[in-house]
């Protein structure tokens, strides 16, 4: 089985993994001991997905196996690492788009043997290559760290173990959420609920830490805005029909609601609309089973652009239905919010599980600093100031967050955020000392409209969410439509 087509563009941090397999004299001679079929995974010892490769550690590119030991090497001197496994899916059965199916069967197969999963979304500058650690914690502590990389000829997993380093010391497992209670000091103040009180008291802002090794951040949590109602509306069989208003109950004319049937035979017909001037909105739809396909409203975004806004089902489901007997389904645009709590507990990092704002922090961490370094031990601070009013008008609010600076957590997402522009400062405090850090926007999409501006800066820029789309033909529903901006900091 040849896998010369596995590795392919995908970069982590600065090293870039190209195109790269065994010389051609040595491919040649090793077609058939390159890569074995798999049907466990001796790391993980879970059974794999059909079609899975082992690749063989000989023709393993060396810059596989730095970046897993650039990986293992910034957990410090308490962390070594131990046996690695090459992965891969590749082949006449292999298609691109089954690579969300296959991630999920790992996932799901992982969980059930007792792991923790935690993968993050794509790095800045990559689309196809994310982040994963596992975690379990009986009958002993054992850490695996690595990623995912994909393109149009094979999907690779790649990973090693986490061994307990020189000091002796067993790797700690990696927590999904915030630790709680009275747990160790965060580096940030002896009394932190004390220094909160403080912070909020004198900047007015909400002030929210990431504790250990904590990824993720929802800035609004579970709360919600007032929930506006609608008229009574009856079944009317063959259309489906509602009303769409804000959350302040205004109605919206020209919100676009889009409805698929299928019958025998897996094919697809579609039918769309848009609301009138009291935000109703009527479809025949096909004969067969339906569903909604988008859901969405554009506003104005910026200072001279557009951008599309997912809208949310008013009792948080949006279910298929008979189109025999028809259906009512009425729709909200949300300023933030949870809009697929399934997806916040299986991927709490993906963008489009929220219907605020989300942007991703990227920090390099070493042991003193650098040109591009922060060092180890410090805390980092992020400030975010709504300019003007929220996109609906409303009075928005101020956030303080603090991310202490250790070892393997130098990549953070921040969710959640209620819709408008910002301004956002970062600074690093280290022995009482503060001192602004450069903010600079990266990523595949970091020179297109909207995002920093500017794009590099000291100490504060301003920040506009990139929608993904204008056409409110194309928002999902309950979905949001907004990318995870890339932002890295520096000293």
């Amino acid at each position: 089985m040849n896998t010369r087509n596995i590795f392919n563009g995908v970069v982590l941090g600065g090293i870039t993994l190209f195109a790269v397999t065994a010389p051609p004299q040595k491919v040649a001679h090793a077609q058939e001991q390159e890569a074995e079929q798999a049907l466990t995974s001796k790391l993980a010892e879970v059974v794999l997905p059909d079609g899975a490769l082992r690749v063989s550690p000989k023709i393993v590119p060396s810059q596989i196996t730095d970046a897993l030991g650039a990986m293992i090497k910034s957990g410090g001197p308490r962390v070594k690492r131990g046996q690695t496994e090459v992965l891969a899916w590749t082949g006449e059965n292999y298609k691109v788009s089954r690579v969300p199916l296959l991630k999920s069967q790992i996932s799901a197969r992982l969980k059930a043997a007792g792991w923790t999963y935690e993968e993050g979304e794509p790095i800045p500058g990559t689309e196809t290559f994310t982040m994963i650690s596992i975690v379990k914690t009986t009958p002993a502590r054992k850490g695996i760290i690595g990623f995912w990389a994909s393109t149009d000829e094979a999907l690779m997993l790649a990973w090693t173990e986490m061994l307990p380093g020189d000091t002796g010391v067993v790797p700690p497992a990696i927590p999904t959420k915030a630790t709680t209670g009275d747990d160790k000091n965060d580096g940030v103040a002896t009394n932190a609920t004390e220094s909160n009180q403080n912070d909020a008291a004198r900047t007015g802002a909400t002030v929210l830490e990431l504790k250990g090794l904590q990824r993720n951040i929802n800035v609004m949590k579970a709360v919600v805005s007032s929930k506006p109602s609608f008229p009574k509306l009856t079944l009317k069989p063959g259309f489906v029909r509602g009303y769409v208003k804000d959350w302040k109950g205004r109605p919206l004319q020209g919100a676009v609601i889009g409805v698929r049937s299928t019958a025998v035979g897996g094919f697809y017909s579609g039918a769309q609309t848009k609301t009138d001037a009291r935000g109703y909105y009527e479809v025949a739809t096909p004969w067969g089973r339906a569903s909604f396909y988008c859901a969405g409203y554009g506003v104005d975004w910026g200072d001279e652009g557009r951008a599309a806004l997912g809208l949310g089902t008013a009792d948080g489901e949006a279910d298929q239905f008979a189109t025999a007997e028809g259906a009512v389904e009425n729709w909200i645009l949300w300023p933030y919010g949870i809009a697929d709590r399934d997806g916040v507990s299986e991927n709490p990092q993906y963008s489009g599980n929220y219907f605020g704002g989300t942007f991703s922090v990227y920090t390099s961490i070493g042991e003193t600093a650098s040109a591009y370094e922060l060092p180890v031990g410090a805390t980092v601070e992020l400030s975010l100031s709504p300019v003007g009013t929220l996109f609906d008008g409303s009075k928005g609010r101020s956030f303080l967050l603090r991310r202490p600076l250790e070892f393997g957590g130098n990549l953070f997402y921040v969710n959640n955020v209620p819709l408008g522009h910002y301004k956002i400062s970062a600074r690093l405090i280290q022995n009482g000392q503060s001192s602004p850090l450069k903010i600079k926007e990266t990523g595949p999409y970091a020179n297109n409209p909207f995002g920093l501006d500017p794009k590099e800066s000291r100490g504060e820029t301003t920040l506009t969410f990139r929608p993904q789309g204008a056409k409110a033909e194309m928002a999902t529903a309950n979905h949001s439509n907004w990318e995870s901006l890339g932002i890295t900091l520096y000293p």
